[in-house]
């Protein structure tokens, strides 16, 4: 019988490769089966995982995580998933950030480079983001999203019980799509990615149960602090 779960561990991470014929239970009792037998190689580790191979739904992708945590006995600092069956982006993205020191902050992630085309990259914390999001990149976090060079893709966040709604800000903001917890905003015009006459430097953040977006400037950031 062939395996539904192979798992193969790079720098600072993990591959999970999923097959895509059985059923998600199948999947997660193989899941944790492996994670039994291998605790005692990652136990303690924070590391970055990728699903690939199989299209997870977010719930679905939640209780990988938790399932892996519990009886890997690690900490999953940001999940890739993959879009197609191009592995190079995932040991790109995988290979961007350093979770052991960035484990000891827990308040944000220092992401350096880009979110590239196609690319959904998940983060447990906030994140600042040293490079662009592009066009159909994902950014999902659980705190404020920076971004230092433009925001072309889409950014989810998902504010943990008891804190203040993130706020999302870029250099350039052209964003496709903010997801800020139950909000939405779609910009009136379309991204503006290849041709840029003007950076435009703004913020995001909920107000009055909605999504503001705003210049980047004294004034609006002394009103931000207000909020």
């Amino acid at each position: 019988m062939s395996s539904t779960v192979t798992i193969k561990s790079i720098p600072n991470g993990i591959r999970v490769l999923l097959s895509p014929e059985p059923s998600f239970d199948e999947i997660l009792t193989e899941t944790i089966e492996k994670f039994k037998e291998s605790k005692n190689f990652f136990k303690g580790g924070k590391l970055c995982v990728s699903f690939e191979g199989r299209k997870l739904s977010d719930s679905e992708e939640n209780v990988m995580i938790e399932t892996m945590e519990n009886y890997g006995e690690f900490t999953v600092v940001y999940v890739v998933s993959v879009v197609d069956d191009d592995t190079l982006p995932i040991t790109r993205a995988i290979n961007k950030t350093n979770p052991e020191a960035e484990e000891q902050k827990r308040f944000c992630t220092v992401f350096k480079g880009s979110v590239k085309k196609g690319e959904h990259i998940k983060f447990t914390t906030g994140v600042v983001i040293l490079g662009d999001v592009e066009p159909e990149g994902l950014v999902m976090a659980e705190g404020d999203v920076i971004i230092i060079g433009g925001l072309y893709g889409s950014v989810n966040i998902d504010t943990p019980e008891g804190s203040d709604p993130g706020l999302v800000a870029a250099l350039d903001f052209s964003p496709s799509r903010i997801k800020i917890d139950d909000l939405r905003f779609y910009p009136k015009d379309k991204p503006k990615w290849t041709i840029k006459p003007k950076y435009q430097a703004k913020i995001a953040y909920v107000k009055d149960d909605a999504i503001e977006v705003k210049d980047i400037n004294p004034a609006n950031l002394k009103e931000l602090a207000n909020v």
